[in-house]
């Protein structure tokens, strides 16, 4: 497994943090396929972080395509960046879905 930090940009004409979020949390059962210890916090309206250990790279690869015509429609942009192995062991103390 290795740990993964998004930092989600939202085009704010397109929607913000609350609405994002509601479209998040409908993928749950999907994201739970390939994604464990999963934490997003939101920065301000138009931003995101989601950190959380893949268990799937194939998966998670298909899932993003499958979603890249609604992410284009709604101009959001993620930035992946891959975190060192002590902070998934600071997600697995307690801080879980």
């Amino acid at each position: 497994m290795n740990n993964i930090m998004v930092i989600t940009h939202l085009d704010k004409s397109a929607l913000c943090y609350d609405q994002w979020r509601k479209i998040f949390d409908a993928d749950t059962k999907a994201l739970r396929g390939f994604l464990s210890n999963t934490l997003v916090d939101k920065v301000d309206d138009n931003t995101a972080i989601i950190r959380a250990e893949v268990t799937d790279y194939a998966a998670m690869i298909r899932f993003m395509e499958s979603k890249g015509p609604q992410v284009k429609k709604l101009n959001i942009q993620y930035e992946v960046q891959s975190l060192p192995r002590v902070c998934g062991q600071a997600l697995r103390t307690g801080l879980t879905d």
